[in-house]
C-alpha cells in the first residue's frame, strides 16, 4: 500500500519548499516517489474558450470523482521492481515496454498507473490558463527553443556539445523554464527528454477511440492498450454530429492486418485530402500542431476531442510553438496509441502501443488514492 499521511523528514521538507504543492509518497518497498498535487478542477475554471462545464474528465470515473491526482514530477524511473518519479536520475523507463512498465506500476497499487490520455489533456489545459508552454532537452541536454536553457547530460557532456547525442538528462536538472508554469515547484520535463507514452486514447483503422468517459484507463491492466486489444471493452469512438460516446464496429481484425472501422459517423482520420465525409479529417503526418485539420466537423466537437488531447489544440494555439507537430497514423491496421511532448506539451503522436520498446519512449507515473 501506498504511504501518503505520515509525515517524515524528506516529506515535510518537500511540502514546505514547495508551498504543498509537492509531496513524497513511499512505495510497498518503502522507496520515495516524488509527487505534484493537482486537486480536482472544473474544465471551465481551466479552459472556458471549449464551452463545456463540470469537473475535468481526468478527475472522473464512471459517477464517481477523484478528489486529487498525485502527478510524478519527474519522468519514470525503474528502481528495485517499482516506477518512481525521482529527481537528478535517468528516466530510464524507456528502456522497457508498457507490458513491463503496467504491472510494475499495478504491484505499488491498483490506483498507480502510467500517466493517462486524459490527465495529459489536463495539464494542456492547465498552460493555457496560465500562459505558459514549458521548455525541455533535445538530444543534446538543450532546449531547441532556447539554446541557452540546459540540463545535465547522462553522457557527462556539455549540454549543446553537438559531437554525439545523448541518452537523456538527468530529471530535473533543467532550470525552471523546464517547469510546469515556470515555478520550480512544477512539474518537470513535460517537454523534451524523452516522449511520454499515455494511455486512454488510441486510433485504430483511422479512428479516434477513447477509453471510458474519464480516467477509467487508470485503471486498466496492460492488455487494454496492446496492438490487437481492437475487441477489448470498454473502448469508445466519438460520434462526429453530436460528441456522443458510441460503441465501435469494424470488419477484419488487427491481427490479419484488415481491420476497417465501420461506426456509423464516427469521427475519423484519413490519408486523402480530397472528397472527405462529413466525420472525416485529414492532418499531414508530424504536420505542424498550430494548423488545424481539413475537416467539417462541428465546433463543438472538436473542443470535445481537444478536451481530450486527441485534437490539436485552438485554444491553446498561442503558446504552441515551432517544431510541435501532430500524427495520427491513419494507415495503421493496429491499434496505435499516443507519446506526447518531446518538443512541448502539445505536441503528439499516434505510434505507441504496449508491445513497443523504444529507447525514446518512457511514461510519468501518476497515482490517486483509492475511491469507496
Amino acid at each position: 500500500m501506498t504511504t501518503i499521511l505520515v509525515k517524515d523528514a524528506l516529506r515535510t521538507s518537500v511540502e514546505a519548499a514547495s508551498g504543498g504543492k509537492q509531496t513524497v509518497l513511499y512505495t510497498p518497498k518503502g522507496q520515495p516517489t516524488f509527487v505534484n498535487i493537482i486537486p480536482k478542477v472544473s474544465i471551465e475554471s481551466l479552459n472556458p474558450a471549449l464551452g463545456i462545464s463540470g469537473v475535468h474528465p481526468a478527475f472522473k470515473q464512471g459517477d464517481r470523482e477523484i478528489p486529487y491526482l498525485y502527478v510524478g514530477t519527474y519522468q519514470g524511473c525503474v528502481l528495485d521492481g517499482e516506477v518512481l518519479s525521482l529527481p537528478n536520475v535517468d528516466a530510464n523507463a524507456c528502456n522497457a515496454s508498457g507490458e513491463t512498465l503496467i504491472p510494475l506500476l499495478k504491484t505499488m497499487g491498483s490506483t498507480w498507473h502510467g500517466m493517462t490520455s486524459v490527465e495529459w489533456a489536463l495539464i494542456q489545459a492547465m498552460a493555457v490558463k496560465s500562459g505558459y508552454c514549458p521548455l525541455g532537452a533535445d538530444v543534446y541536454g538543450k532546449s531547441p527553443r532556447d539554446a541557452t536553457q540546459t540540463g545535465r547530460r547522462i553522457d557527462g557532456k556539455e549540454a549543446g556539445d553537438l559531437s554525439s547525442q545523448s541518452p537523456r538528462i538527468y530529471t530535473g536538472s533543467g532550470p525552471v523554464s523546464y517547469r510546469q508554469d515556470k515555478k520550480y515547484n512544477g512539474i518537470s520535463d513535460l517537454a523534451g527528454n524523452v516522449w511520454e507514452r499515455t494511455y486512454g486514447a488510441r486510433v485504430v483503422g483511422g479512428e479516434i477511440q477513447l477509453y471510458g468517459t474519464g480516467n477509467e484507463a487508470a485503471l486498466a491492466t496492460s492488455a487494454v492498450f496492446g496492438a490487437h486489444g481492437a475487441d477489448v471493452p470498454g473502448w469508445y469512438a466519438i460520434h462526429a454530429v453530436t460528441g456522443a460516446f458510441i460503441t465501435p464496429t469494424h470488419t477484419g481484425n488487427t491481427s490479419t492486418a484488415d481491420y476497417v472501422a465501420t461506426t456509423p459517423g464516427s469521427v475519423r482520420a484519413v490519408t486523402q485530402t480530397t472528397g472527405l465525409a462529413d466525420n472525416e479529417f485529414y492532418h499531414p503526418a508530424w504536420g505542424g500542431t498550430f494548423v488545424q485539420p481539413q475537416n467539417t466537423l462541428p465546433e463543438a466537437v472538436k473542443n470535445l476531442l481537444e478536451l481530450y488531447g486527441v485534437w490539436p489544440s485552438r485554444t491553446g494555439k498561442a503558446i504552441i510553438p515551432p517544431g510541435s507537430t501532430v500524427n495520427y497514423n491513419p494507415g495503421a491496421t493496429v491499434c496505435m496509441h499516443p507519446v506526447r511532448g518531446m518538443n512541448d506539451i502539445f505536441q503528439f503522436g499516434f505510434a505507441n502501443n504496449t508491445e513497443t520498446v523504444n529507447t525514446q519512449m518512457g511514461l510519468r507515473p501518476v497515482y490517486y488514492a483509492p475511491l469507496s
